[in-house]
């Protein structure tokens, strides 16, 4: 279907439509929680999806959304006739704008393609068409949208970017982490020269933002962290949690993907398995990677220690880090750039007061101090994560130190309250410049 429509009776000064390549997905379950702390303070919210993402697991939280959601993919015209009218309309109803963002695809098409990418200039062209039909047209009880934001550099911020020339709508976009770097450096300028705003969601992102961009653009860059919700994400009353006996259990959580390391994680529990440590490591998370991680968990001799246990909701994580002992995720820049930013499960698992064994990637050391609230390794040394991890294994007052550590770490400086305060600020803002 192409739209999913929920009921919003809330009052909203601005609303704000949210373009994004696929929703709802598992693995970005931050934008779901985003989007809904927003319209808890009174944003009002649309979205709209690049295509339906179809995955068989969908958050529970899904529900609680008051946006409708629709899909572009599934507006796009059926027939040549269609089309041309579809274009022809857009072209008609305000031709300098129509031609603007024709001539922004032809300028900058090839230079989109040859970064990341998913569409063509072309297909962000039909995509671009399609939102900015149905932005034109008057909504339901006639709220208009007053702001765009995307989500992810690549093809999402260039769609918003076409939108804007075909609407003059205002538009904003957050940076993450492979959308960030691997992007073509061409077209991350053109995307932040129209921006009111370049988000990103650590300080490594923010420095190569600050060193990409021209200087007159670098007002623009603003650092917003991703936030936890620390009522949602909390330990077990010491009441409710009991010692149950059995070997402890280290959990990762993460897709299963070159980046995130887990193929050091489960060669680091080998070491420790043969320095004749107790423990199961669960793995959470699918990609495509699996087979290949299945294999060496066998070839280590692994199967009864290290588990893949596939994709689960966030509400289901919730119970996993509760009744977990150690948090580990290694993860490391890939020899194309790609890295994270700041894990999202690693803040989850941190909010539960989960002690947390991580790699220095991406932005991990804006969130893990080595040795204050969690221990920290050099990506790809497979020995000193290793040594790590037995440390852990083995001091079990250690790892209640630094799990209530981590704790006061997110819910002081994480929250996601706080966080999607800012975004709510950014929206007002501009929602007042345009008035």
């Amino acid at each position: 279907m192409s739209s999913i429509a929920h009921s919003n009776s809330r009052p909203s000064d601005v609303n704000v439509a949210y373009l994004l390549r696929s929703f709802p997905r598992l693995s970005q379950t931050f934008i779901l929680s985003e989007v809904l702390m927003l319209e808890a303070q009174g944003i009002g919210i649309r979205i709209l999806g690049l295509a339906d993402p179809r995955e068989p697991i969908i958050q529970p939280n899904v529900a609680r959304l008051h946006a409708p959601v629709t899909y572009l993919s599934e507006l796009e015209p059926a027939t040549r006739r269609q089309t041309l009218l579809l274009h022809l309309e857009l072209l008609l109803r305000h031709p300098l704008r129509y031609l603007r963002a024709l001539g922004c695809l032809l300028a900058g098409g090839k230079e989109h393609e040859s970064g990341y990418s998913n569409y063509s200039g072309w297909r962000c062209f039909s995509l671009a068409a399609c939102a900015a039909n149905q932005l034109c047209k008057r909504p339901r009880g006639g709220e208009r949208i007053h702001h765009i934001h995307a989500h992810f550099a690549h093809d999402p911020a260039f769609v918003a970017l076409l939108v804007h020339l075909l609407t003059g709508v205002s538009y904003s976009f957050t940076s993450h982490a492979r959308d960030l770097y691997q992007t073509d450096q061409g077209s991350l300028v053109r995307r932040a020269a129209k921006a009111t705003h370049v988000i990103t969601c650590c300080r490594a992102n923010g420095e190569y933002l600050d060193a990409t961009l021209p200087k007159r653009f670098r007002s623009r860059i603003r650092l917003i962290h991703h936030g936890v919700d620390s009522r949602e994400f909390h330990p077990l009353e010491s009441s409710v949690a009991e010692a149950t006996g059995e070997p402890p259990t280290v959990v990762a959580v993460a897709r299963l993907v070159e980046k995130k390391g887990l193929s050091d994680l489960i060669r680091a529990c080998g070491i420790a398995v043969g320095h004749g440590h107790r423990f199961t490591c669960l793995i959470y998370g699918e990609g495509p990677e699996r087979g290949e991680l299945s294999s060496l968990i066998e070839a280590i001799g692994l199967t009864s220690r290290v588990r893949l246990m596939g994709s689960c909701t966030q509400q289901d994580l919730v119970s996993v880090y509760q009744h977990a002992d150690i948090f580990a995720l290694t993860p490391f820049v890939t020899h194309d750039g790609d890295r994270d930013g700041i894990p999202n499960t690693l803040m989850e698992a941190m909010a539960c007061s989960l002690p947390v064994l991580v790699t220095n990637a991406g932005g991990i050391s804006e969130l893990v101090t080595d040795g204050a609230n969690g221990l920290m390794s050099t990506p790809r040394d497979v020995n000193g994560i290793a040594a790590e991890l037995q440390r852990l294994l083995q001091d079990g007052d250690l790892r209640a130190r630094l799990g209530a550590a981590a704790r006061e770490t997110v819910t002081e400086g994480f929250a996601a309250w706080a966080q999607a305060a800012e975004l709510a600020t950014i929206f007002r803002t501009v929602r007042g410049k345009a008035s």
